[in-house]
C-alpha cells in the first residue's frame, strides 16, 4: 500500500523521534517504525512505506497502525541557547514561538534520547540545539520539538 504524507498539520498528530525503519526486503506493505514518544521507544507497524529519515517526525495512527508520517522541518541549529521562557526560545538573533506542548529531548548518541522539560533548558550548557516545526519556515509556525546535545 501507499502511505500518504501530505496535509500534515493537525492536532491529531503525535510527535516523536524516529530511530529506525524496518522493512522486509522487497515488501512495501509491511513496515515497522521505531519511534520514541514521551521518552519511551515504541514500535509502530504500517501497511505502507514512507521514505522518512531518522529524527523528529509527526505521525497519525488508525487502528493501531501508522497511517501518515512525515519528518519535521528543521528551523534552526545553534551552539547555545540565548534565552528561553514558557512560550519562546531565542537562538542567536532569532526568536521562535513554542507550541504549548513542545517536546524537548537530549540526544546522547545516535539512537538514545532522554525526555526533558522545557525548564531544563534554562541553565543547560549544550553543544548544539535544533528546533523543529510541522510547517515550512515561511509559515512561521510554532516549535514542536527541540533536540539538544
Amino acid at each position: 500500500g501507499i502511505l500518504y504524507v501530505d496535509g500534515l498539520t493537525d492536532s491529531a498528530y503525535t510527535y516523536g523521534i524516529l530511530t529506525s525503519t524496518v522493512r522486509p526486503t522487497g515488501d512495501i506493505t509491511n513496515t515497522t517504525y521505531n519511534i520514541i514518544t514521551d521518552g519511551v521507544s515504541n514500535q509502530y507497524s504500517s501497511d505502507g512505506y514512507a521514505a522518512v529519515g531518522t529524527g523528529p517526525v509527526m505521525f497519525k495512527t488508525e487502528g493501531g497502525k501508522i497511517s501518515k508520517i512525515s519528518s519535521l522541518y528543521l528551523y534552526d541549529t545553534e551552539s547555545s541557547i540565548a534565552a528561553v521562557d514558557g512560550t519562546r526560545i531565542k537562538l542567536g538573533a532569532n526568536i521562535y514561538s513554542l507550541d504549548s506542548d513542545v517536546i524537548v529531548y537530549r540526544k546522547t548518541d545516535m539512537y538514545t534520547y532522554y525526555l526533558l522539560s522545557l525548564y531544563d533548558l534554562e541553565n543547560m550548557s549544550v553543544k548544539s540545539i535544533r528546533v523543529y516545526s510541522d510547517k515550512p519556515k515561511a509559515q512561521d509556525a510554532s516549535i514542536k520539538v527541540i533536540v539538544v546535545q
